[in-house]
C-alpha cells in the first residue's frame, strides 16, 4: 500500500510530510533536524529517555559508521571544547556528516568510499572487531547482490520493539491508575506478548546500562594507552550488548509464532 502510494504521489516517497514539503537543498538540515533519513530510518543512535548523562553527538554512531567521518566529528568536538562525555560548541555526529557527505556526492561519492575503506574495514574483520556480513555488505557491485542484513539493523529492530513494549507497560499503569478495566482487558488480549516480555526488556535495559558505561570508561583508556587488550575488552563489551538485544528478539519472535 505505502508503494502504491508512492508512485502516485506528486511530491516524491517521503516517510515525513515535513521532508515531502522541505525543498530540496534543505534536506540535510531537515533530515538532521528529525533524524531521520528518505527511508525513516534514525540517522544516528537515539539516547535513552532515561540517562541523565547523554553522549555528545559525536559519539552517537552505529556499528559501521566510516571511520574518517568519525574522526572528524571527534576532533571537531574536541576542538571546540568537547570530549567524549561533554559536548563541544561544534557538535555533530559522524552519521550527520555521512548523510551530508552522500547527499551533495550521490551515487559516486559513495562508490568512492567504499572503495577507499575497504582494506580498513576488511582488515577490522579479520581481527574479528566486526562481521564479514558487514564488509560485503560494502564491496560495490557485490552488495546488490549479496542478500546479507547489516548488523547495525538488529540495534534498530530492538530498539523499535523496546519502545513497543515499555509503551504497553506504561499503558497498564495508565489503565490500571484509572481503573480502565475495559482498556485493560483490551491491552491483555492484543498485546500478550509484549506484556510478557516486559520485565525481560527492563532487565536487558540495565545490563545494556551497565555495559555501555564499562565500555565508555574502557574506551577513554583505550584513547590514552592503545592498548590492544583494552580493545579486545571493547570488542567483548559490543559482542555481549548484541548477544542480549538478540535473546530480546528471539524470545518475541517465539512469543508471536505461539501466538499465532
Amino acid at each position: 500500500a505505502g508503494a502504491m502510494l508512492d508512485n502516485f504521489n506528486p511530491l516524491g516517497a517521503s516517510k515525513s510530510l515535513l521532508q515531502t514539503i522541505s525543498p530540496t537543498i534543505i534536506t540535510p538540515i531537515t533530515d538532521y533536524a528529525l533524524n531521520m533519513d528518505y527511508s525513516g530510518r534514525p540517522i544516528m543512535p537515539t539516547p535513552s529517555p532515561f540517562d541523565a548523562t547523554p553522549p555528545p553527538n559525536s559519539q552517537r554512531y552505529w556499528s559501521n559508521v566510516g571511520g574518517i567521518a568519525k574522526s572528524v566529528s571527534q576532533k571537531i568536538n574536541e576542538l571546540t571544547g568537547g570530549n567524549e562525555v561533554r559536548a563541544g560548541a561544534i557538535d555533530i555526529s559522524p552519521e550527520t556528516l555521512g548523510q551530508v557527505y552522500d547527499f551533495f556526492t550521490g551515487s559516486a561519492g559513495k562508490f568512492v568510499e567504499r572503495l577507499a575503506t575497504l582494506p580498513r574495514t576488511a582488515l577490522k574483520a579479520s581481527q574479528g572487531e566486526m562481521n564479514w556480513a558487514d564488509v560485503v555488505g560494502e564491496i560495490p557491485m557485490t552488495r546488490k547482490v549479496y542478500g546479507a542484513v547489516p548488523s547495525y539493523v538488529d540495534t534498530i529492530r530492538y530498539q523499535d520493539l523496546r519502545k513497543e513494549i515499555l509503551t504497553v507497560s506504561d499503558e497498564v499503569k495508565l489503565a490500571q491508575t484509572t481503573r480502565d478495566t475495559k482498556r485493560l482487558s483490551e491491552i491483555r488480549s492484543s498485546a500478550s506478548a509484549e506484556l510478557k516480555m516486559i520485565e525481560m526488556v527492563k532487565a536487558t535495559e540495565q545490563s545494556l546500562k551497565q555495559l555501555r558505561t564499562e565500555r565508555t570508561r574502557l574506551k577513554a583508556v583505550l584513547e590514552k594507552s592503545d592498548n590492544p587488550a583494552i580493545q579486545k575488552r571493547i570488542d567483548k563489551n559490543n559482542e555481549t550488548q548484541k548477544a542480549l538485544m538478540m535473546r530480546v528478539l528471539k524470545r518475541y519472535n517465539t512469543l508471536i509464532d505461539d501466538k499465532v
